[in-house]
């Protein structure tokens, strides 16, 4: 019964969000204004449904994400799950590449949720992504990155591409690296044998793995190590993307 409770709540919870969402996008000409109202409102119902999965988000570090300044989270992936976790502690928008767009029900999830979908085709076509970017930075958004590429299999933080940061330099933006390490699954410790009930990486299927995740998930407790801001002025993206990694590797612990 519980299950089927938790289910419906879900469900409704998402297509509240989809209705509000929806009406944001289509309604809202200003661009700068919509994406903030996109921002929140994924905010607002990722609250909702992390209590109603009972994720427990321990948050340490320093308090740079306490104030309204524009910035570009880095973070490390491991699982979808992430996003929701990202979204609850802050407004963000959440970059990805253009293909997730053309997904059936993720790309119309993620983009009513104010997603920046890049298109990496060319130099030319990332270098006009880049300027448009550091607009929305300069517009006062803050934008959330896995620079992996990919979710990984929690044995390492995989290597950084640096692309992105092009867009904080030039909007003069800090760059503000983040360490996500799940902890506990059902009150039992995360381990090799239990970690892909959380991790999705490789070539899992989506739908599968969401299902068991909805039907099993009883707690689940993550904590969100946040690090002193890295700034964008004068620097070199590749180093300010070393440097963030270097910060989430010695903190991350590999499963």
């Amino acid at each position: 019964m519980f299950f089927i409770y938790r289910g419906a709540r879900m469900l409704f919870i998402v297509a509240l969000f989809l209705v509000k969402a929806t009406v944001v996008r289509r309604f809202n000409k200003n661009k700068a204004a919509k994406h903030r109202a996109l921002a929140e409102l994924t905010h607002r119902h990722a609250r909702k449904l992390i209590k109603l999965f009972r994720v427990n988000i321990s948050l340490t570090g320093t308090n740079e994400l306490s104030n309204n300044t524009p910035c570009l989270i880095i973070s490390n992936h491991l699982s979808y799950v992430d996003i929701l976790i990202l979204a609850a502690i802050r407004p963000t928008l959440f970059l990805s590449h253009k293909g997730i767009e053309r997904e059936p029900v993720i790309g119309s999830i993620t983009a009513c949720g104010g997603t920046l979908f890049v298109d990496k085709s060319s130099k030319t076509k990332l270098a006009g992504e880049m300027e448009h970017l550091a607009g929305m930075l300069k517009e006062g958004n803050t934008m959330t990155l896995f620079p992996e590429g990919a979710s990984g299999n929690g044995l390492a933080v995989m290597p950084f591409h640096s692309a992105f940061i092009e867009a904080a330099m030039r909007a003069e933006a800090p760059v503000i690296p983040i360490c996500l390490q799940y902890l506990r699954i059902n009150e039992t410790p995360l381990t090799k044998e239990n970690k892909d009930f959380i991790f999705i990486y490789d070539k899992t299927p989506f739908l599968p793995h969401i299902w068991k995740l909805l039907k099993k998930l009883n707690s689940l407790d993550v904590t969100v190590k946040v690090f002193d801001r890295i700034s964008t002025a004068g620097g070199n993206r590749k180093e300010i993307s070393g440097r963030a990694r270097e910060e989430i590797v010695r903190e991350f612990m590999p499963v």
